[in-house]
Parts: C-alpha cells; sequence; structure tokens
C-alpha cells in the first residue's frame, strides 16, 4: 500500500509540473522546417524533415557524416567538415515580398579549428543567413555580406549548445540567444529570398559550416517569449543541453524529480 501511495504522489508531482509547464510555455507560431539527426541518412546524402523539404546532396564527396550518441543525451549528430560538406533543401523557404519573420533554433557545437565564418542556414544574395562567426558570435547577414548584428557571447566549441535568433523585415523582436538567454540584438533589413540551403551560402559555396548539428528548426514568425520557452525546453529534453540557470521552467521539473526520488 506504501508503495503504491508513493507512485501515486510521483505521478501527482509530475502531472503538476507539466500542467505549470504547459500553462506557462503556450503554443509556437509556424513550423516551416525540422531537421532532425535520427533522421539523416549519409549513405544517400538524404536528410528527412519532420517538418518542410526535405535537405539532400547528390555528390557523394560533399556529404556530412552521421556521429551517433554524440550529445549528452545520446542523441546523434550531423557532422559537417567545413571544407565541402553543404545540403539542399528540396524545395525553397520564406517568401521574397520582403516582409520576411523568422525564428531559427538549432542545437550546435561549432569546431573552432576552420578560422572562416560557418553558415548554417542561407539562401542567394538576397537572404537571411544565419551564421556562426570565426569568433564564434552568432551572425544575421543579408546579401551574405552585410552584417546586421551579432550576439554577445561566443557559442561553445566543446559543449553542445540551444542557438537561436528571432527577425523581421518589418517588425518584432529581432534578437539572438544562448541556451535560453537573450544575448544582443541586430538592425533592421529587408529579405527578399528564400532559404535554400543547409551549411553554405548558395550563389558562392562559401562559409562552410565545420561542426555538428543535432536539430535545426525554422519559424515563419517571430515567436512569443512563451513560444520560444516550448521550444527550448523540447530542444534541452531532447539533446540534454547543460541547463542554462535561467531556464526556470526546466529547474521545475528537476525539483519534481528530486522531490519524487527523496519520496520514493
Amino acid at each position: 500500500m506504501r508503495e503504491e501511495m508513493s507512485n501515486m504522489n510521483k505521478t501527482a508531482k509530475m502531472m503538476v509540473v507539466m500542467a505549470l509547464l504547459s500553462a506557462a510555455v503556450g503554443s509556437r507560431g509556424a513550423m516551416i522546417l525540422q531537421l532532425r539527426a535520427v533522421n539523416y541518412d549519409s549513405g544517400t546524402g538524404t536528410w528527412t524533415a519532420d517538418t518542410g523539404p526535405n535537405a539532400t546532396q547528390s555528390t557523394a564527396a560533399n556529404r556530412p557524416s552521421l556521429v551517433a550518441g554524440a550529445t549528452p543525451n545520446g542523441t546523434p549528430v550531423v557532422r559537417f567538415d567545413g571544407v565541402n560538406d553543404w545540403l539542399a533543401l528540396a524545395s525553397a523557404i520564406g517568401n521574397t515580398t520582403g516582409t520576411d519573420a523568422y525564428s531559427v533554433f538549432a542545437v550546435v557545437r561549432p569546431d573552432d579549428t576552420t578560422s572562416g565564418a560557418k553558415t548554417i542556414v542561407s539562401g542567394n544574395i538576397n537572404s537571411f543567413q544565419y551564421r556562426i562567426h570565426n569568433t564564434e558570435v552568432q551572425q544575421v547577414n543579408k546579401n551574405n555580406v552585410l552584417n546586421l548584428g551579432s550576439s554577445s557571447t561566443a557559442v561553445s566549441t566543446t559543449d553542445y549548445s540551444i542557438i537561436g535568433v528571432t527577425f523581421s523585415s518589418v517588425a518584432g523582436e529581432r534578437a539572438f540567444r544562448l541556451n535560453g538567454v537573450a544575448d544582443g540584438t541586430m538592425s533592421y533589413a529587408d529579405i527578399t529570398a528564400q532559404l535554400t540551403r543547409i551549411g553554405t551560402k548558395e550563389q558562392d559555396t562559401a562559409e562552410l559550416f565545420k561542426g555538428d548539428i543535432a536539430e535545426l528548426r525554422i519559424y515563419n514568425t517571430v515567436l512569443t517569449s512563451s513560444e520560444i520557452a516550448t521550444v527550448e525546453t523540447e530542444l534541452y529534453n531532447a539533446h540534454l543541453i547543460p541547463e542554462p540557470s535561467t531556464m526556470g521552467l526546466m529547474g521545475l521539473v528537476f525539483v519534481a524529480r528530486f522531490l519524487c526520488r527523496r519520496r520514493g
């Protein structure tokens, strides 16, 4: 009987925590791309998307590799060599009206053994380019040459991080994020081209990404604070990135688990 009551208490505590999480984080905007490394086939160069178009590479020499069990949670990563690895989206995403808005989140570990910038997602010369600079800070460019802004903090090259950016061509927040914390802002620019490439710029196949990507998500709007919290919590749960102190919602889960163990 005591064991049954203990299990009921554990279940009740976890239900309360999950209810609090659900009420706090709310819903999300429209996702237009989700790529998880678990769905990547290095043999064919096909990264099957959960949402949106697949990403592919027909040239064997230009295909990233798949590394199993790389993240703290044991999930795989797609590893780009920074030399010739990149992927093309099967169809372009975003719009061409000059009123584009994006929220991009990724679980990454960049490699700092290369001196160049490392592109995460981009398109042609008029597109939004999200990259990690050679100083390891996040950057957003227009026309792949006009720097609109950089994050305040370098992304770790030894640990996996949740990075992100919210961007609007006309209105809304334009800011970087790192492990659940706002990390710098950027200036305005209209974007008139769609996103077509993962790991490189389109027009000259340059600034290739070097490092690991466990997951990439792109939304066609500037997410709200609660929506951002939802996404970052999901990425944390999926890949077990070291928790930033400001991710209070995750702290609730850890406290609940601790209490369950104490009472168990």
